[in-house]
C-alpha cells in the first residue's frame, strides 16, 4: 500500500500492517508537492519511487537520491515550455489544478510504465501528444513508446492479479 503526502511517498507492507506494525516499511522524500504531480509508484523491492509530475518522471531511492530522469511536455494548460523544476511553475494559474500521467513499476521491478504528455526534449516535433513509455527502471532510457490517441485529465496504471515476470499487463 503506498500513501502521498506533500513531501515524503510511504509503502506500506500490508502483512505487517495486519500484524499490528503500522509503521511504513519504506520513505521517499518527493520532488514536488503532491497536488503537482500525478500517480506515483514504488518498486516491488522498495527500493526505488518513480514520481509522475507535470514537467517529469524522476526517480529516487529511499533517501532522495535523483536516479533518473526523463522530462517531458507540461501537464500544465496552456503550457508550452520545457521546464528543469517544479520551482519554475509552483504557484503559477496553469498549473494549480493541472491533468497529470501515472506511473507503474512491473512486478519484478525491472521496467516503469509512465503515462506522459509529449514530446520528450529530444523528440525535434512541438506537436503536444500522450503516450505510454516504457522505461528501464535502472537507468530511464526509453525502451518502448505508443501513443495513447486520447486527450485525458488524468490516468491511473492496473496491474494485472497475476502478473508474469518482467511484463505489464
Amino acid at each position: 500500500m503506498v500513501i502521498r503526502r506533500d513531501d515524503e511517498l510511504l509503502a506500506y507492507d500490508i502483512d505487517r500492517l495486519v500484524a499490528g506494525d503500522d509503521a511504513p516499511a519504506a520513505r521517499f522524500p518527493a520532488p514536488w508537492p503532491r497536488g503537482a504531480g500525478g500517480v506515483d509508484a514504488v518498486s516491488p523491492a522498495l527500493d526505488l519511487a518513480v514520481f509522475s509530475g507535470q514537467h517529469a518522471l524522476h526517480a529516487v531511492d529511499a533517501a532522495g537520491a535523483l536516479r533518473w530522469r526523463v522530462r517531458h511536455a507540461c501537464w500544465g494548460s496552456p503550457c508550452l515550455s520545457w521546464h528543469d523544476s517544479y520551482k519554475e511553475y509552483a504557484g503559477i494559474d496553469g498549473h494549480r489544478h493541472p491533468d497529470h500521467g501515472s506511473c507503474g513499476i512491473s512486478a519484478d521491478g525491472s521496467t516503469v510504465w509512465a503515462h506522459v504528455r509529449t514530446p520528450l526534449p529530444d523528440d525535434g516535433e512541438l506537436e503536444l501528444d500522450e503516450e505510454w513509455l516504457v522505461l528501464d527502471a535502472v537507468d530511464g532510457r526509453v525502451l518502448g513508446r505508443s501513443p495513447t490517441d486520447t486527450a485525458t485529465a488524468g490516468s491511473h496504471h492496473v496491474p494485472h492479479l497475476t502478473p508474469t515476470p518482467g511484463r505489464w499487463a
